[in-house]
């Protein structure tokens, strides 16, 4: 049984033994570390929360590969990320960009609860005289 529960263990580790950015070939370690980067942050638009690194699936290839030749065109990171939104919309990122939305949606519930124990204590007093 123990060897059994020790093929399995081996069997399902080594997919994680080789890199994805061992299978493109880049002319400098500079450009292999921004791939690494790239689709650590990228997220796969099929897969729930998997970055484009972690899955395997067809889209995520595809975008690897976009990646892959965007930096071999000598594209920088910010045209690149700017070139996957522009397709995939912000839901590509994992940390989208700051654009002061999100601020309000945190608060908004507060403001309305905030509102409504406004409204409670003002008709309570009313009631009470």
């Amino acid at each position: 049984m123990l060897r059994l529960f020790l093929y399995l263990i081996l069997i399902f580790n080594t997919a994680n033994l080789y890199s994805v950015t061992e299978y493109y070939n880049f002319d400098s370690k500079i450009d292999s570390k921004r791939f690494d980067n790239l689709v650590h942050i990228l997220r796969c638009p099929t897969c729930p929360n998997q970055s484009i690194y972690d899955s395997n699936s067809l889209m995520s290839e595809n975008i690897r590969d976009e990646v892959f030749a965007m930096i071999k065109s000598g594209y920088n990171d910010d045209a690149i990320i700017d070139n996957l939104i522009l397709k995939y919309k912000e839901y590509i990122l994992y940390k989208p960009k700051y654009n002061g939305v999100g601020i309000w949606l945190w608060l908004f519930p507060f403001f309305i609860i905030l509102t409504g124990l406004l409204i409670l204590m003002n008709t309570s007093k009313k009631f009470r005289k």
